[in-house]
Parts: C-alpha cells; sequence; structure tokens
C-alpha cells in the first residue's frame, strides 16, 4: 500500500492497542470533551457518530487550506 494510507497502516501495526482506521470517509463534526472525542461521519453505511479517547483526522495537502 502506498501513499498516506500505507504509513497508517504501518504505524497502527506499531502501535500496542489496535487503532481503528478508516478510509474515505467524510468528517462532518469533531466534538471534545475533557473525557474523550465524538466524531460525526459520512462514509459508505451513511452518517454517524462514534465517540473515541483521541482522534487523528488525515487529509491531503490541498484539502487541509480549506478546513
Amino acid at each position: 500500500m502506498t501513499g498516506d494510507g500505507g504509513l497508517l497502516h504501518r504505524l497502527a501495526k506499531r502501535v500496542l492497542v489496535p487503532l481503528d482506521v478508516r478510509h474515505h470517509t467524510k468528517v462532518l463534526s469533531v466534538e471534545e470533551d475533557e473525557k474523550s472525542v465524538t466524531v460525526t461521519y459520512k462514509d459508505h453505511n451513511g452518517e454517524r457518530q462514534d465517540t473515541f479517547a483521541a482522534c487523528i483526522i488525515a487529509v491531503p495537502g490541498p484539502l487541509a487550506a480549506g478546513i
């Protein structure tokens, strides 16, 4: 695997705790409180919302300027 997705998978394999890595997912909002992060997103299953201890959102460089 090449590109950013390949890098994420290689990093995930080195972490002691399994990571929940998702690709081709549009993040609609991120809300953070003292203990968690709630991410609302849209993927091939429709719009969903999940809560995590932390999150990393990666985007291609040209899209980062619009965030």
